[in-house]
């Protein structure tokens, strides 16, 4: 097994705890750790890639009609 050559500190704010707080705040919800943030992005697709949309700021032309479909 490898060892772990970094892991952030509980008062360090990285980004995807910064995401992890706009998803909180975007969607009412309270998410304190990583896996629970992947179990809803992975049940809750369109939102997720709805939030990455807004929270990277991505550059476009057109709004989005739909990001992703929810069909499996």
């Amino acid at each position: 097994m490898s060892d772990i050559l970094w892991s952030p500190d509980s008062s360090q704010s990285c980004e995807m705890q910064q995401f992890m707080k706009y998803v909180n705040d975007e969607h009412e919800l309270n998410f304190d750790t990583y896996e629970q943030l992947y179990t809803w992005s992975i049940n809750f697709g369109s939102d997720f890639w709805a939030s990455i949309w807004k929270y990277t700021n991505i550059i476009h032309s057109d709004p989005y009609d739909e990001v992703v479909d929810d069909i499996n």
